[in-house]
């Protein structure tokens, strides 16, 4: 729907990513986002935050 309509598809994974499967929710239901944020999973629960994957057009 989002690549339909022109919009961005952003998963916010700071809660799910690296519980749900190892490429978090993305990874699971198959589907591909256009930008993924990972945040505490990676940081050992202290507060900090990453943009760690995301479409070459959208990060440029």
């Amino acid at each position: 729907m989002c690549d339909r309509h022109g919009a961005v598809l952003v998963f916010d994974e700071v809660i799910a990513g690296f519980r749900i499967a190892r490429g978090g929710a993305a990874e699971k239901y198959g589907v591909r986002p256009d930008l993924s944020v990972f945040g505490k999973a990676m940081a050992g629960g202290f507060t900090q935050s990453a943009v760690v994957a995301g479409r070459i057009w959208l990060i440029r």
